[in-house]
């Protein structure tokens, strides 16, 4: 399994991992000041801003394997898997190591609230995904439906600032 680059590999990989801490340690940092200079929530800070912040190297990933199906390859199953190894990283790793640690509160409204929206987009991509494909069509749909949701939140934490003000 080693040979010739393996150090060199290794090397890049615990430079890009060392990178992560710093850049994760800066955006969470400036996230928290951000949240208190506009008084906005932390969770609207963590699904608005710092979920998007560490979804942007998946979706990086997802566009360059995407311009290399449409150059004629199949990149399909690596998207996919991307997808859904990042979901279930989300959930199994984060909050699992999260509760380990310690403890997580999460308030019965946001979960019945995000929990449901959570719930309904895995309902769409499952009958979206049905025939094998998303279609640009359906990607669309998918991406609009985000859109959506962030426009709710948004639409939300103005309102909850106007109450506190």
């Amino acid at each position: 399994m080693g040979g010739e680059g393996s150090l060199d590999y290794l090397a890049f990989l615990l430079l890009g991992l060392g990178a992560v801490v710093w850049a994760t340690r800066l955006a969470l940092d400036n996230a928290v000041k951000l949240a208190r200079h506009y008084r906005l929530s932390d969770f609207f800070i963590g699904v608005g801003l710092l979920a998007v912040g560490t979804d942007l190297p998946e979706i990086v990933v997802s566009i360059n394997a995407a311009l290399r199906n449409l150059a004629g390859g199949d990149t399909s199953n690596f998207i996919v898997g991307n997808a859904l190894g990042s979901c279930f990283g989300q959930f199994g790793m984060v909050m699992g190591v999260a509760g380990l640690m310690g403890h997580l509160t999460m308030p019965q409204r946001y979960v019945k609230r995000h929990g449901i929206m959570l719930l309904a987009g895995m309902l769409l991509l499952f009958v979206i995904g049905q025939d094998g494909l998303v279609s640009r069509m359906e990607g669309l749909v998918l991406v609009v439906t985000f859109g959506l949701y962030v426009f709710f939140l948004f639409s939300e934490e103005g309102a909850m600032h106007k109450t506190r003000a």
